[in-house]
């Protein structure tokens, strides 16, 4: 009976090791032999028309940061990656201290500028708090306004990695709000948009940044120190399409990109302009736009007034260029 035991212990010890064994072989597979950090990246929030999530490709530079708690030999702050060809690459050759040995990754995008996030961390105060400004004028759209971020406190590159990659997938830092405006058949005939000119007011345009979330207020809102005042922002132009028939109504599309936080009833509002009249909608409700969101705000133009459809703002998933008034892309 001892002796049937003992072999049942060996053949449950020696499945142990080798599943063990198997598992490392795996996360060996996928780190480097010669153990660099190399990086794809995309951009979350793409849904194809089977609603599946999928990455938009990334174009813009974007800065990388590596700590490894153990050791400063690999830790890596704020180095610029850029795109040539198909492949991502940086000034320096960084590298994993090996498979194992967890690390924390961050990354911002877009880098436009050189001095852009250059001291999101250094190894005395390590990850920093910051501010950013989103422009006020967004006709038209400027890519910075669409900050992007990435990270990961707890990264086992031996466990992460996909074919000795590290698949860096931003998220959008902001909110993003369409506006889309049904016009009156008193503008059926015109062959252009009368539409001059859209602002959304009633937001902060200065925002903190805490892509760690160290505060736990969220990864970006309005900042409260010194003066932020409530800004209107001029928004993108979409589409324009003309009605084809004295029944149909022309529509327009507009987007801008606004700072996370919450705007008191009354205070959110939409003004469009027009060559001889100026249409304001307010929202009657309180409004709390999120990190990531993408907000959707169907109005009406006509008979000297601006109405909203289905009562207020709608809020969905970032689905970039998949929506056909879309006019905000993530290059």
């Amino acid at each position: 009976m001892k002796a049937i035991q003992f072999l049942g212990m060996t053949a449950f010890m020696a499945a142990m090791l080798t599943g063990c064994s198997n598992d490392s072989d795996l996360a060996h597979s996928n780190f480097p032999d010669d153990n660099i950090i190399r990086v794809t990246a995309g951009v979350n929030g793409a849904v194809t028309r089977a609603e599946e999530t999928m990455g938009t490709e990334l174009n813009s530079d974007f800065r990388l940061t590596v700590v490894n708690e153990g050791s400063d030999k690999y830790t890596y702050g704020n180095k610029i990656f850029k795109k040539t060809g198909t492949e991502w690459s940086s000034d320096e050759i960084l590298v994993w201290q090996d498979a194992e040995t967890p690390v924390a990754v961050a990354a911002l995008a877009p880098v436009i500028n050189s001095w852009d996030f250059n001291n999101i961390y250094n190894n005395q105060d390590k990850f920093q708090i910051f501010e950013y400004v989103i422009s006020e004028n967004q006709n038209p759209q400027e890519p910075g306004n669409d900050l992007l971020y990435y990270y990961e406190s707890n990264l086992v590159p031996g466990e992460a990695l996909k074919g000795g990659k590290l698949n860096i997938q931003f998220n959008h830092a902001f909110s993003m709000i369409d506006i889309n405006v049904t016009l009156g058949t008193e503008y059926s005939k015109d062959n252009n948009n009368p539409i001059s000119e859209v602002t959304v007011g009633g937001s902060k345009i200065r925002a903190t940044l805490d892509i760690t979330n160290r505060e736990g207020k969220g990864v970006a809102y309005a900042s409260t120190m010194g003066t932020n005042l409530e800004t209107d922002i001029i928004t993108t132009p979409g589409t324009f399409t003309k009605a084809t028939t004295d029944e149909e109504k022309s529509k327009a599309a507009y987007s801008c990109i606004l700072i996370p936080q919450k705007i008191d009833a009354n205070k959110f509002k939409v003004t469009l302009k027009t060559s001889s009249k100026t249409y304001v909608w307010t929202s009657p409700n309180a409004i709390t736009l999120e990190t990531g969101h993408r907000y959707t705000l169907e109005l009406t133009m006509g008979k000297d007034k601006l109405t909203a459809q289905k009562g207020n703002i709608s809020a969905g998933s970032w689905k970039e260029g998949t929506a056909p008034d879309s006019s905000l892309g993530t290059k």
